[in-house]
Parts: C-alpha cells; structure tokens; sequence
C-alpha cells in the first residue's frame, strides 16, 4: 500500500476586514535589468510555495499519493498529476481549516510544514472598515503555531517535517532554531533555510536538515535536485521509523 502525504506551501494573507488584506506585491523602484524589481510587503511572507510544489511533485513520482496545500495564486503552475490531489487557500484562516480537514479526514505517513503562515494577524475588524478617517490603527496579534497542532492530531506514526527560515545567521544558529522547533513541535524532522544563501537568479537553494536524533545533513544545489534529495531523505527515515514501530 503506498504511502500518504500532504505537503503544504506558500504563503497566506491576513484579513483587515472582510474585504481588504494584508498586501504583498512588488515594487519597482530602482529596478533595471541588472536589479530586479524587489518584494514588499506587510507582515506576510513574500514565497509563493515553488519548493513546496517540487516536494510534493517528487513524492507522487516516487509513488506516494500526495495532497498539496497551496496558495491559490500559485495553482496555474502546477500541471496535473495522477496521485496528486491540490486544494488552494488564500488566508491563514482557510489554511488552518484546510489542515484540520487533512489530517482528521486521512491517515496520513508524512507531512510537509512548508507553507509559510504568518506570525502575527490584524484584528479583524466585521464588514467594511470606513475610509473616511484620515489615519488608522492596526493592532497585530501572534498567529497560533500550526505545526505544534500535526503531532497531536497525526499521532506518532506519521513523519512531520518542519522548515524554517531566517536570514544571514551562522550555520550554528539555525541548526539551534530547528532544533527547538523540533523539540517544541514534537516533530521528526526541521528543514533550515538562510535566505542569504539563497540565489533564487541561479536557482541554488542550500539547506540544512536537523533530525529529531540531532544528526545534520546540509543539502546544496539546484532547488530541484534539492527537492529530489529530501524527499529520498525523508522516504528513508520514515521507513526505518516505521520498522521500529512493529
């Protein structure tokens, strides 16, 4: 019997009232050809999911049959697949609903945190906020961790793999901040991002992926060699998790 897998990926906006959201968008001031134009935004997230969407495609070619979370903006580009199921969301709202639907609806092996919820949410304000005043103010609230509700909800047979991503850090320091998430989370597995490494131009992603053991392997190249090399990683563990358990 194959395996089951939901991978989730990109990610979500706030709501400020029921018909504005946190922006995200690109500026491009200053922007050349030898400069691209640069993300902007508020409180969000500025990734679209594409490693998210590599995963998950790689897991249906090896055979496990594959639900992908992803933000609707990034549905055009994932061509259809036999063994791949893809359902969108837009806000954290419909994310959080998303995933209490996926993992109360199936049994399921491993599990891809890779979405990027924000952290903090706007207090949502009912109907239409009014334009007529000449200032607002906007309180922000702390999001609730998503992936600390998986192990409890999956159960310890399932491989959670976690990510998480910071910016210009030392090697030391972000294996330390996966390894606490880990140990939070009760997850198997964290996958550590340092988007100053990143070259998104040349498309070489370098990452590190702590275990809940506290082994490190580090990963280097291109995005989709990556993809393919994690999820031969994750297979592996998770088989020889599963042969412990009997």
């Amino acid at each position: 019997m194959s395996k089951k897998a939901i991978v989730t990926a990109g990610s979500a906006v706030t709501m400020l009232d029921d018909v504005r959201s946190v922006f995200l968008g690109k500026t491009h001031l200053g922007a050349s050809a030898e400069v691209p134009a640069l993300w902007h935004h508020e409180m969000q997230n500025i990734f679209r999911g594409a490693l998210g969407v590599m995963i998950a495609r790689e897991l249906v070619q090896q055979g496990v049959q594959t639900t992908l979370l992803v933000r609707k903006d990034s549905l055009a580009e994932i061509p259809p697949m036999e063994g791949l199921t893809v359902e969108s969301f837009k806000t954290f709202e419909q994310l959080e609903q998303s995933l209490e639907r996926a993992v109360s609806s199936a049994d399921i092996d491993l599990f891809f945190m890779s979405a990027a919820p924000p952290d903090y949410a706007p207090s949502k304000l009912e109907g239409k906020m009014r334009s007529s005043k000449e200032e607002i103010t906007i309180t922000y609230r702390r999001t609730p961790k998503l992936i600390d509700r998986l192990r409890p909800a999956l159960g310890q047979k399932a491989f959670i793999i976690g990510f998480k991503l910071l910016v210009g850090v030392s090697q030391e320091e972000l294996q330390e901040v996966a390894a606490r998430q880990i140990e939070r989370a009760s997850t198997d597995m964290c996958v550590g991002n340092d988007l100053a490494r990143i070259d998104p131009l040349a498309k070489i992603h370098p990452m590190q992926l702590v275990f809940s053991d506290g082994s490190v392997r580090h990963l280097n190249g291109q995005k989709q060699r990556v993809a393919s090399e994690l999820v031969a990683e994750v297979l592996a563990r998770s088989s020889k998790k599963a042969e412990a358990r009997v």
